[in-house]
């Protein structure tokens, strides 16, 4: 049987795992950046998983528009 691999590569996302890790120096400066909500990165998980099986997306980057990374 065959087997797709894709590989998800999600910029900024806003969670707490991002200020919790250190990230960033201080949840002010978390919030002056472009990020993406988990639901964004969700929506690219769908997109993979309903692409026909004869495809193979092997990579999706989702960045927030304005992100300078």
């Amino acid at each position: 049987e065959k087997i797709r691999v894709s590989n998800l590569s999600p910029g900024v996302v806003k969670t707490n795992i991002m200020i919790a890790g250190k990230a960033f120096e201080s949840a002010e400066d978390y919030d002056k950046v472009a990020h993406l909500q988990s639901e964004d990165i969700s929506q690219g998980l769908i997109y993979l998983l309903e692409t026909p099986y004869n495809v193979n997306v092997t990579q999706l980057t989702i960045k927030p528009v304005g992100e300078k990374k």
